[in-house]
């Protein structure tokens, strides 16, 4: 159980932005101007293509992975699929999520909570490159093809038919 629950891929930034932007809403409401049909409808829709982004990304991670799946420890670097797309697919599925849940339930919060968490995440994510360009030294051809969170792919690039890159011996 232990292992399934560090490969559920939960950015902590969202994770408290989700619960802030609720707790918020409940104890100070501050509700967005305009049709709570709207707001539920855009919120549902955005929060479903977050968790489609999500599970994307997670299955087209474990597909490529060799062995025992664990997500901390990239045994490939994965250029297919949703990371054809984004450098971080993951967390650009938990940002709507989080962004979802706000606008579902119509709190004005979420323009509060989800541009911190963004920011709070963003120095890890850094992180996480550097840590990709020193073990994957084909990460700087990946990092010129695709954006980090959203954008459209730079010319030259194959995310039409991405292909996977190198792969690296597990630690034992």
């Amino acid at each position: 159980m232990t292992r399934f629950l560090r490969n559920v891929p939960v950015p902590p930034g969202q994770a408290v932005g989700v619960v802030l932007v609720l707790a918020l809403q409940r104890l100070a409401p501050v509700t967005l101007p305009g049709s709570v049909w709207v707001h539920r409808v855009v919120g549902a829709l955005t929060g479903m293509a977050g968790v489609a982004c999500a599970v994307w990304a997670t299955a087209e991670r474990r597909r490529l992975t060799e062995g025992d799946y664990d997500m901390e420890q990239p045994t490939s670097l994965v250029a297919t699929g949703p990371y054809g797309l984004s450098r971080h697919p993951m967390y650009v599925g938990w940002w709507c999520i989080h962004l979802g849940i706000g606008l579902a339930r119509g709190s004005a919060w979420v323009a509060v909570t989800f541009p911190a968490a963004v920011m709070a995440e963003h120095p890890g994510v850094l992180a996480e490159e550097r840590e990709l360009g020193r073990a994957f030294p084909e990460f700087a051809d990946y990092r010129r093809r695709v954006p980090r969170y959203l954008g459209l792919p730079t010319a030259g690039s194959t995310s039409a038919r991405p292909r996977p890159l190198a792969r690296r011996p597990r630690a034992s």
